[in-house]
């Protein structure tokens, strides 16, 4: 994901080095936010703010704020009510409200966080308004600033009061009454702070004042640039400012002044030069500094630093980063275009703040350390995007929403700073820097006029389509597409790449019927060139080359799921350790860079493993090397799709089919002799054992059925191979015909579900010619033959009925009574049993099942006692009758039974998931106190029971097992939070 001219010592070096707290995002809070913006309510949306004034004073010693803030607004849409955020720590004490200038009477309710306030009458378009609110409290002390709010009360190394106000993520309502959305920016604010002496309070704006009186000073800061509620600040502390001259684009002498800690007053002068090339470099790509005819101004903080507009909070230690300079510092001065000019109207594009900034830092190490410094610098992106939800969504979020990770919101979701930095970087390939420049300067300043502009007219609200506009002006192309796929939705485009006979196969693949016609570098040879992606694919003629000759995409400019050589080096250490493996490449969902459908020579005979060998189809979810591997052993044919434990784990997944099952079946046919558990095990133990070399991490088997039986099986006999197992529903079975599963279908679930079962058993067969009509108007709609003939098919369709019903989780209600039509008898009894079980196509694919149960691993009977009288064709009903003919059946229970003592006495670190209405479920393993397992049942759950179907409280008890069985993070699946 680098660019190949890095080698991969430095690039470990750099990644190391540059994970910025910051910019990466992701981080445990182990905190809250109150939330910001969202929808806005009607009630707020009737009025626009236009003055905040805001008389406060500050009391230390209390950590305490009282006094009162005067909100002017004006009437957009006629409303009685006039809703002011206020967090539920400060308490009104009085309020008064004038229109037009007369004070008029209100309503006052508290709800939650709002304060609503009702009018004596409709308020008019156009009507202004004032609200002053007197309150005091302890506003919300900051948990883990800035990115859960509130005030931080700190002290300075020599004791000194050190406070400063973080709300971006929860609101300026934490502590004064505002409208808070940032869709609404007022005009103007004035801040009059009091604070004891010798405080000195650093604010946003101009400085117009200072009194003085019986040992408390009030600073008045003035605003009159529009600005967003959390951009309001409080820096108190015993501060001294140190100054440096600078001279902008236009000519013009400013200070850059930053108001320190006096201990950190000589680091603060070292550094303030290279902050002014930092304004230099932004001034030079994006226009003149937004807020010149107010200050350029720095607070040092007892955090890491926010962009608050005017008067920059800095805590970053006064260290540079990797790449040579001050990374905080140059991050919260690109807010001042991006984020505090330019504004994103909602929550849902934040991107535009964070995202621009980012990639402006990666645009100074070019400047600084020229295009592989850029390279390098958009290399350090890349590893912790995560692609959960869209970039920039069409509907409305909340800070909560789009920067923290559902369900907990304690986490935080860095994809806006990360993901925005590669989105940018793409559109760069694909239209050129030039035209890329022109854009972002454009969306700072749409024109030259407005780069003259300080009177607040250059600040404006916007959204991404307004950054789409502006790209697809500047660049004459159709860039619709480009931006669908990266902000409208989270997944992202990966490249397959297969050898298809004499050509290389390119092909992008997307969640969706997108449209991505990106055009692919590719070099040959030695030799560049552009290809085209018409309909998202391409195929190139590769002669004698072979693909590790190619280059695709050799400078890593298009974000995409994995790169080739990423490709290459996956596919490289497979092949050693797993000579002669083929690969395709398929479509990579999930957390997946990259998906294979595989297929792995294995010996016919273990015993003899020089001797013949078959294919055997295995699917690979790639993860990373370093990740856990979740090896699935399939009862049957493979099925591909991420797996439960392999999204629990955010883990690699290998999938194998069952041997000689599906895609599995040597060209000669199924030798029957070479069918049995003890070779099927050994093929995963040969896999495993390969694998794991490459692997290293944590292997946990999983399967479902008997695929489940399959990992258990496999457990018992080589109890090392993985560290946990986690079979689903499955069944340990120890006869041909295991009673339990009669004795569950006759006690589970309630007597009068068994009694309409009876009745639907007995009334289908009594319809026995309308039913058989039935089925084969519907065999000849889908093809259907039955060599056992449709009167079998249906007796036995009505003898498994209750075995089904059990297993899949019938419902009683749906069940048809008495009197249902033939049609509603069939529709019923073919989707909770399937005709089609029992059709030629099917009986063939389950072949080597019927021969297995039939032999080694038991099955179930058929219980007549309810329809004897009834059955025509099917006297002695027995699964043997389905199983192949021409080969031996001698049923031996040995095998099985050692592995159900086995499981029972010494079965670790095995997690069993069952469903408690299952009829499988009655052929469960049952772990005694002597093993160290877990076992799970689901009431009233089916043979579909998985994980997240559990309750909370039994999820979480499930997640914390497997932590301690693998001491691995654990990715809780729906909507269960772990903190």
């Amino acid at each position: 994901m680098i660019s190949r001219t890095i080698k991969s010592s430095s690039l470990l070096l750099i990644f190391l080095l540059c994970l910025s707290p910051w910019v990466m995002g992701q981080r445990k809070l182990g905190a809250k936010p109150t939330d910001s913006g969202g929808v806005l309510m009607p009630e707020q949306a009737a009025y626009d703010v236009t003055h905040y004034h805001i008389d406060l004073e500050v009391i230390p010693e209390e950590k305490s704020i009282l006094g009162t803030v005067t909100i002017s607004a004006k009437v957009m849409a006629p409303s009685e009510w006039v809703v002011v955020d206020l967090d539920t720590a400060l308490k009104v004490q009085k309020s008064t409200f004038k229109v037009e200038g007369k004070e008029a009477p209100l309503e006052v309710k508290r709800k939650k966080g709002q304060v609503w306030y009702r009018s004596s009458r409709m308020l008019q378009v156009g009507e202004e308004w004032k609200l002053a609110i007197n309150y005091s409290g302890h506003p919300k002390e900051a948990p883990r600033a800035p990115w859960v709010g509130g005030f931080s009360w700190a002290e300075t190394p020599q004791g000194a009061p050190w406070i400063a106000t973080s709300v971006q993520f929860d609101g300026a309502d934490l502590w004064i009454p505002c409208k808070d959305h940032p869709s609404d920016e007022p005009d103007s604010v004035d801040l009059h702070i009091t604070v004891p002496k010798p405080l000195v309070v650093a604010s946003n704006g101009q400085l117009k004042g200072i009194k003085k009186f019986k040992g408390k000073k009030t600073y008045h800061w003035q605003i009159n640039t529009p600005i967003n509620n959390y951009d309001i600040a409080l820096n108190i502390a015993p501060y001294k400012e140190v100054s440096y001259e600078y001279t902008n684009v236009l000519g013009e002498k400013m200070l850059l002044r930053w108001w320190v800690l006096p201990s950190h007053q000589k680091q603060a002068e070292v550094l303030l030069p290279e902050f002014a090339d930092h304004l230099r470099f932004y001034e030079e790509k994006l226009g003149p500094y937004p807020f010149r005819n107010e200050k350029y101004g720095i607070a040092e903080v007892p955090f890491l630093g926010m962009e608050h507009q005017t008067i920059i909070a800095y805590g970053a230690n006064f260290k540079p980063n990797a790449f040579g300079f001050d990374f905080l510092h140059h991050h919260e001065l690109g807010h001042e275009w991006w984020g505090n000019m330019v504004t994103a109207a909602d929550w849902k594009d934040f991107w535009i703040h964070e995202g621009f900034c980012s990639y402006m830092q990666a645009l100074y190490t070019e400047e600084k350390k020229g295009l592989e410094g850029y390279h390098q610098y958009i290399g350090t992106m890349r590893p912790k995007i995560r692609n959960i939800q869209a970039l920039a969504p069409i509907t409305s979020k909340s800070t909560k929403e789009k920067y923290f990770h559902a369900p907990c919101y304690t986490e935080s979701d860095g994809d806006i700073y990360t993901k925005g930095v590669l989105v940018l970087h793409t559109l760069r390939y694909l239209i050129g820097e030039e035209a890329l420049m022109r854009s972002l300067r454009k969306m700072a300043y749409p024109s030259k006029e407005m780069e003259g502009k300080t009177d607040g007219s250059q600040c404006r609200l916007v959204s991404s389509s307004d950054f789409i506009t502006i790209a697809e002006q500047e660049s004459g192309q159709d860039l619709d597409w480009f931006f669908e796929v990266y902000l409208r939705q989270p997944q992202i485009p990966n490249l397959l790449v297969n050898k298809e006979g004499d050509y290389l196969s390119l092909r992008w693949d997307l969640p969706k019927e997108m449209d991505f016609p990106m055009p692919l570098e590719i070099e040959i040879g030695g030799q560049r060139q552009r290809i085209e992606m018409t309909g998202n694919q391409a195929k190139i003629p590769l002669g004698n080359i072979n693909m590790e000759e190619i280059s695709i995409d050799p400078d890593n400019w298009i974000y995409k799921k994995s790169e080739y050589k990423e490709k290459l080096a996956f596919r490289k250490q497979l092949s050693e350790g797993l000579p002669g493996v083929t690969f395709k490449e398929l479509k990579a969902s999930d957390h997946f860079s990259q998906y294979y459908e595989l297929f792995i020579p294995q010996p016919m005979d273990h015993q003899s493993p020089d001797g013949d060998r078959f294919m055997q189809r295995a699917y690979f979810g790639f993860a990373g090397f370093d990740r856990p591997m979740i090896l699935e052993t399939e009862g049957y044919g493979a099925y591909n799709y991420t797996k439960e434990p392999s999204k629990l784990l955010q883990a690699n997944q290998l999938v194998v089919e069952y041997r000689f099952y599906g895609r599995s079946v040597p060209e000669s046919g199924i030798p029957w002799e070479y069918l049995t558990n003890d070779q099927a095990i050994e093929d995963y133990h040969r896999l495993v054992t390969r694998l794991k070399p490459i692997f290293s991490s944590k292997w946990v088997s999983t399967g479902i059925s008997k695929g489940g039986e399959t990992t258990l099986i496999y457990k018992s006999k080589y109890p090392n191979d993985v560290d946990v197992a986690i079979p689903y529903v499955a069944p340990i079975i120890l006869s041909r015909e295991d009673p339990r599963t009669d004795i569950h279908i006759q006690t589970v679930g309630e007597k009068s579900t068994r009694d309409r079962i009876a009745v639907f058993q007995r009334e289908v067969l009594k319809n026995r010619q309308a039913i058989l009509n039935e089925i084969h108007r519907y065999a000849a709609e889908k093809g259907m033959h039955f060599k056992v003939g449709e009167e079998v098919a249906l007796e036995y369709a009505v003898l498994e009925f209750p075995f089904s019903y059990w297993q899949w989780g019938g419902k009683p209600e749906e069940i048809p009574g008495k009197g249902a039509s033939a049609k509603e008898q069939f529709d019923y009894l073919n989707r909770i049993v399937g005709i089609s079980f029992y059709c030629d196509k099917t009986l063939d694919r389950l072949a080597p099942s019927y021969y297995q149960h039939m032999r080694e691993l038991g099955y179930y009977g058929f219980d007549t006692s309810n329809v004897k009288d009834l059955l025509e064709v099917v006297k002695t009903p027995t699964n043997r009758f389905f199983a192949p003919e021409g080969v031996t059946l001698t049923y031996d229970n040995t095998y099985m039974r050692k592995v159900l003592d086995y499981l029972e006495t010494k079965g670790n670190n095995i997690l069993y998931i069952y469903g408690g209405y299952d009829t499988w479920g009655a052929c469960s393993v049952n772990p005694t106190d002597q093993t160290n397992a877990l076992k799970m049942v689901l009431e009233g759950g089916s043979h579909s029971t998985r994980i997240k179907d559990f309750s909370e409280e039994d999820q979480k008890k499930v997640y914390a097992t497997l932590v301690k069985w693998l001491n691995i993070e654990v990715t809780p699946l729906e909507n269960v939070c772990i903190e």
